[in-house]
């Protein structure tokens, strides 16, 4: 038995798509286009609008034109250009070939406009352009590019020419310049070393948006701003007009959506281009996927000056050539061509009088041998098909990627002439595709074809499932675009149509009244009228508002997460902490656990705010610069996504979440639920995708004696920034002395390790992750020896070690003991700001290593115990003290001493004394205890004030002392020493 498959494969790589090198390809290829309803709206509307311009009407508004993708938006774009200035032999040949499509006075306004000498400029992809200077840099080049391929004078003094002369000028100065900024540029690198080069790849086609940003920042860092306006780019198109006898030049720019995407809320450049119609010289033409709403909310002022000044044309893909490029994607397996061409006969039996007699005289406008060139695809499935695909999938090519799909490779892989109920792929086969995908976003419209579904998949028989899928199919095309064709109306013939030809499934006017007696939706006048999902009550949208002001803990919560894993590799340690919030959650109020940040902390915050649309992304400047002047003295640090916000690609992404969320809160049916919970992360993945592919941050930093000032960066360099920003604020700072290589804790003998390798710095070859810290130390100049520390008295290293012997003088040295964990307290703090981690030990370990030699010897005392402070000693101390983290004070802690010879006297001859057993590497204060243990003892036989004598007639010379001792002892135990 034959499967579809073993007839034909779809090809992997297949892209509908015309770009300029293909239309070059031969002097005729253009003339193959054919001009559909739409293009030939567009090509008249283009007319009118030159026209217009010609007679002096300020009305004239330029074109926008946008279409889903696959419509062919790149190919009608290459056309326009063909028309107005390929030769005219040809553009009359197209004519003829087309008349049946044009009517004539398109014909003759376009031969009017021709004689009027218009140049037409194509220019594709707009990545990376900014709003200003590249852009209309961008704009230069190309009508440049257009004038000499045409054999025209091109203007001098043109943007690139003023800022290629000023380079020049500046020569060394600029290069320097460039040197010292190499951190903040990507593009303009030190192999690039003359102004020739420079030029060079200025001019290129590609790879020059970049560079020429870096350039303008060089000379804007030299004080220099060439800024070109719009007003100055339009004078040098009037110049290259006039010189050339042009009487207008229109600039089609194709895959213009990356620049919307980039400079949304910077288009004051683009509204002045858009101007510029109204002056009958320059017609600025923006191509994109999406309509001016999903860039800028509906409401906004950008968005009603962009209505204002353009005249917005869709470009729809016909019904007959989207067939014809769908079938182009087959290819046949030759072995199999004639075995496939008598099973695509005997399906084509089943479905032409479908095409014939139904689907022609309802409006199809497609031949029924297209709908046999897709075969084993049923008429009526490929039919809506196309328009799914518009309504549902206008963020890809969806008819194409349903050929490559999953769902269309399974079906041929399994159907066949001979496979029952898999013969077509009927309309229910693409619900999987356009319905259950985990990329089709959160539409309510979605949602609710979902909800019923699953609401009511568990009682329906496999018949009804297909045929219920495809009622609310229909219905969704019906809800989002209208029924343009008699033939997309959820009516009960076209449904019952769907499965004509089909062997298993018949009788489907039954199976539409059994659902309809299961509620799944009411027959009215032949049509199938849903129910639309009763979840949309008061509950819902009670819970709606509930929601509508909770971006930060909705939303927000979980990006933190996302830009804490994208700062992890720069954040050794845990220097800085990353929060983030929008606009109404944020407030020097809400700043909690300040005093990390302040006078006495040791780490940096860094607070993202974030923008839920377009409205708080204009906000957000001023709050981060209040943030920044009431924090003037603290370690803040704030950063902003001027071109990113929640609902950038979509004005209604929020209010689409929230519906979502709200859904996922009331509704109780678990498949209901689990979509819901699947478009909500989509969401979210989509808005870290964003949040992490930004292309621009800007940091704004406090200044505690003046304006807060702020910086453009990129997330490449963020981390890096505030490692400097760190060692600006924390003066003895030696974080980056390691490395960075500031690791989480390891194994719990770890920090020893770490300290030891501080201690015996030039000599620990103990393998481990110390080892690097020590490289890098090493190449830094760093060495063990003390003439090292005398030899750089200003480093934060020395710096460290001083104060710590500071501190043993005003304790050891006083006659007191030290706490190395007190001391680490302070050496948290500004200006040293030591971190809990594992270089905390080693740094701990190289600045106390001092306190080992000497001639006055280090003890260690615990209280009942001292002994001489050596390395391993040193190391276990430094080990608690950086695990206990300031938590408190340390059971049994060991602290530094010094015992003087009356010291070690007494407790040596106490014992002796009190007749006790003195303990081994005992103290002070331990001898003191025996000694009240033995004193109770002895005050059961003899009175206590004999025994100042008995101690003297010793003859001692420490009799004295420990006379005096004796005393206090009995003193502090309310014992009589008279």
């Amino acid at each position: 038995m034959r499967h579809f498959a073993d007839y034909f494969r779809i090809r992997p790589d297949y892209a509908p798509v015309m770009t300029l090198a293909d239309i070059n390809k031969s002097s005729e290829t253009w003339l193959g286009f054919y001009p559909h309803e739409s293009f030939v709206s567009i090509l008249r509307d283009l007319l009118s609008t030159l026209d217009g311009a010609r007679l002096g009407s300020n009305q004239a508004r330029t074109l926008w034109i946008t279409g889903a993708y696959g419509t062919g938006k790149s190919h009608a774009s290459l056309v326009l250009q063909k028309l107005f200035n390929d030769d005219e032999a040809r553009v009359a040949k197209w004519f003829e070939l087309r008349k049946n499509q044009i009517p004539d006075t398109v014909h003759e306004a376009l031969f009017t406009r021709r004689q009027e000498n218009v140049l037409v400029v194509y220019d594709v992809n707009s990545d990376g352009v900014d709003a200003k200077n590249q852009f209309l840099m961008r704009l230069q080049r190309g009508v440049a590019k257009a004038l000499a391929d045409a054999k025209c004078t091109v203007p001098l003094k043109g943007r690139l020419d003023v800022v290629i002369e000023r380079i020049r000028e500046e020569g060394v100065h600029f290069w320097a310049t460039r040197d010292t900024l190499q951190e903040r540029l990507e593009y303009l690198n030190a192999g690039i070393k003359t102004a020739d080069v420079l030029e060079k790849r200025l001019r290129q086609e590609t790879g020059s948006a970049g560079l020429a940003s870096d350039v303008m920042k060089v000379l804007e860092a030299r004080s220099i701003f060439l800024e070109l306006g719009a007003e100055s780019f339009l004078d040098w198109v009037d110049a290259a007009l006039v010189a050339n006898k042009i009487s207008r030049l229109v600039y089609v720019f194709d895959e213009f959506s990356s620049f919307m995407e980039r400079n949304r809320s910077e288009l004051k450049t683009l509204e002045q281009l858009a101007e510029a119609s109204q002056q009958g010289r320059f017609f600025f033409i923006p191509v994109t996927h999406l309509e001016i709403t999903s860039y800028l909310a509906e409401g906004s002022d950008s968005a009603k000056k962009a209505n204002n000044r353009f005249a917005f044309k869709r470009l729809e893909m016909p019904n007959d050539t989207a067939l014809k490029l769908a079938a182009d994607a087959f290819v046949e397996n030759p072995e199999m061509a004639t075995e496939w061409r008598k099973d695509r006969n005997e399906l084509w039996s089943g479905v032409r009088t479908l095409t014939e007699n139904y689907m022609a005289p309802h409006g199809a406008e497609i031949a029924p041998d297209d709908f046999k060139g897709i075969l084993p695809m049923h008429p009526m499935a490929a039919f809506l098909l196309k328009y799914l695909a518009v309504v549902i999938g206008s963020n890809q090519r969806s008819m194409f990627g349903f050929l490559n799909g999953d769902e269309f490779r399974n079906f041929a892989a399994q159907g066949g002439l001979d496979v029952a109920g898999k013969q077509y792929l009927t309309v229910d086969h693409l619900w999987t595709y356009f319905i259950e995908r985990d990329d089709l976003g959160t539409d309510k419209r979605l949602q609710g074809v979902r909800t019923e579904f699953s609401h009511r998949e568990p009682e329906l028989q496999p018949e009804e499932r297909r045929v219920y899928k495809t009622v609310l199919l229909f219905s969704l095309v019906e809800e989002i675009q209208g029924s343009k064709s008699p033939l997309l109306s959820v009516s009960v013939e076209n449904v019952r149509r769907c499965f004509e030809g089909d062997g298993v499934l018949t009788g489907v006017e039954s199976v539409l009244r059994s659902l309809e007696e299961k509620h799944c939706f009411t027959i009215v006048n032949g049509r199938c009228e849903r129910f639309h999902d009763r979840a949309e009550t008061e509950e819902l949208a009670k819970k709606k508002d509930e929601y509508r002001d909770r971006f930060g803990d909705l939303i927000l919560a979980d990006t933190q997460t996302e830009i804490e894993k994208q700062l992890r590799g720069s954040n050794p340690g845990g220097r800085f902490v990353v929060r983030a919030g929008g606009v109404d959650g944020i407030a020097a109020s809400r700043i909690t656990n300040r005093e990390k940040f302040g006078e006495k902390g040791n780490r940096i915050l860094v607070q993202f705010i974030l923008a839920k649309d377009e409205h708080e992304q204009l906000i957000i400047p001023d709050k981060a610069h209040d943030l920044a002047r009431h924090f003037k003295d603290h370690r803040m640090l704030f950063v902003t996504l001027p071109e990113t916000s929640f609902c950038r690609d979509n004005a209604k992404a929020w209010d689409e979440y929230i519906d979502t969320a709200a859904r996922l809160a009331l509704n109780q049916n678990g498949t209901s639920r689990h979509f819901c919970e699947q478009q909500l992360n989509i969401s979210k993945q989509q808005w870290h995708g964003a949040v992490k592919k930004a292309g621009k941050l800007v940091v704004i930093t406090p200044n505690e004696n003046g304006e807060p000032y702020s910086e453009e960066t990129t997330w490449m360099l963020l981390g890096k920034k505030i490692a400097e920003y760190a060692k600006r604020t924390f003066l003895a700072y030696t974080d980056d002395l390691s490395g960075y290589n500031i690791s989480a804790f390891g194994a719990p003998s770890g920090l020893q390790n770490w300290a030891l390798a501080g201690v015996r710095f030039d000599a620990f070859d103990k393998p481990g992750p110390w080892q690097t810290v020590i490289d890098n130390y090493q190449k830094e100049g760093v060495r063990g020896d003390n003439a090292w520390f005398d030899e750089n008295p200003r480093h934060p290293l020395t710096q460290l070690r001083d104060c710590c012997k500071k501190r043993q003088d005003n304790t050891v040295g006083a006659g007191n003991t030290c706490s190395i964990r007190k001391l680490y307290i302070d050496l948290q703090r500004p200006p040293y700001g030591l971190l809990c981690a594992p270089h905390s030990a080693f740094v701990l370990g190289f600045v106390l290593k001092g306190w080992l030699e000497g001639k006055r010897k280090l003890q260690w005392t615990d209280g009942l115990r001292s002994m001489a402070l050596d390395a391993q000693t040193l190391a276990e101390i430094i080990e608690s003290v950086v695990k206990n983290d300031s938590a408190g004070e340390i059971k049994g802690e060991k602290l530094i001493c010094q015992l003087s010879k009356e010291e070690k006297a007494f407790i040596e001859q106490s014992g002796r004394i009190f007749g006790y057993q003195p303990l081994p590497n005992g103290t002070v204060e331990g001898a003191l205890q025996q000694i009240e243990g033995a004193l109770e003892r002895i005050s059961e036989r003899v009175p206590l004030w004999v025994l100042p004598d008995a101690i003297r007639d010793k003859g001692d010379p420490n009799a004295e002392a420990m006379c005096k001792v004796l005393v206090t002892v009995c003193e502090v135990n309310s014992i009589s020493s008279k």
